[in-house]
């Protein structure tokens, strides 16, 4: 991945830094494995990262 920072980085950034607690509890409730939940949310915002556009 690139190290620019683009507006669509940013965008992810903000919602990773607004939102990864909330998902990340919300996440461990409803999946068994603790170390499962901390993948599965990296893994959505890694996925944001990787999509050519957001929608803000």
């Amino acid at each position: 991945m690139s190290s620019l920072h683009t507006p669509q980085h940013e965008l992810v950034g903000s919602l990773y830094r607004d939102h990864r607690v909330w998902l990340l509890a919300w996440l461990r409730r409803n999946v068994a494995c603790p170390q499962r939940a901390e993948d599965l949310s990296q893994d959505t915002f890694v996925r944001l990262l990787g999509r050519s556009e957001l929608s803000a």
